[in-house]
């Protein structure tokens, strides 16, 4: 009752096992005990620094204690939901695995349990260079963020772009002929399968759609097309041949300015 009784104040929070929170309704007084006595809790206080006690040392040493015995507690949650996860669905997760023989592997075992133990994993990503030897290593962990942070303008020089869907003519032939630095990349199937089927200009004369209709308009030649226009590499392959179509798209990304397979 005590650890109770005298904590109470204006503007407070305390937390209390559900057994004293019990007691203290039976038979505790609530009154703002923080404020009493105050003066001669500050002559204890002063007393004891003159004998060599520090309360704010034994503060500061309070909250890291307990900070650290929090943060091992989180550690160790998160490592039972993921062991529990991996349990509950186990194949169902593409994970890849990879051992170590031998002494080696204890080491590892050892030195990663010690990162954990110590927060080094979690210090490693708030770039803390107290990891290291507590000076300028903090500069060196930008890499851990470049993810997050990057912008897809810095790859650029790579030379692929996503191209969004397009029904229409148009783009392919304005993209091509402004030579956008981009590799585009057309799927081509003859027909229009999400507006109830009908021909695109891609369909071979004579085709006939799943309605019987035959294709009266000659096809239009996108590989031509593109060669006139400027591309500077163009290829046609087969979806279900990936051992060709694979190298062209590969060799497309590699170059400057239009492409197209």
């Amino acid at each position: 009752m005590l650890y109770v009784e005298e904590l109470i104040g204006p503007n407070t929070v305390n937390t209390v096992p559900p057994a004293t929170l019990d007691a203290f309704r039976d038979h505790g007084t609530p009154r703002d005990s923080l404020e009493e006595n105050v003066e001669d809790a500050r002559h204890v206080l002063a007393e004891l620094e003159k004998s060599g006690i520090s309360l704010d040392a034994i503060t500061a040493e309070l909250v890291q204690d307990g900070v650290k015995l929090f943060a091992d507690a989180a550690d160790k949650l998160y490592g039972a939901v993921a062991h529990k996860r991996a349990t509950v669905l186990g194949a169902g997760i593409d994970r890849q695995v990879m051992a170590l023989g031998g002494g080696i592997g204890k080491a590892v075992e050892q030195a990663t349990e010690e990162w954990r133990a110590s927060a080094r994993i979690r210090r490693l990503w708030q770039h803390d260079r107290s990891v290291w030897t507590g000076s300028d290593e903090h500069k060196w962990l930008g890499w851990l963020n470049s993810p997050a942070a990057a912008d897809i303008a810095d790859y650029e020089d790579y030379g692929l772009s996503l191209i969004h869907i397009s029904i229409g003519f148009g783009q392919f032939a304005h993209s091509i002929r402004r030579a956008v630095n981009m590799t585009y990349i057309v799927e081509n199937n003859g027909v229009y399968g999400l507006t109830k089927g009908q021909f695109s200009a891609t369909a071979d004369r004579g085709s006939k759609s799943k309605k019987g209709v035959t294709n009266t308009d000659n096809a239009i030649d996108l590989v031509a097309i593109a060669l006139q226009l400027g591309a500077t590499f163009v290829a046609r392959s087969f979806s279900g041949d990936k051992s060709q179509l694979v190298p062209l798209i590969s060799a497309a990304c590699l170059l400057y300015t239009s492409r197209c397979v």
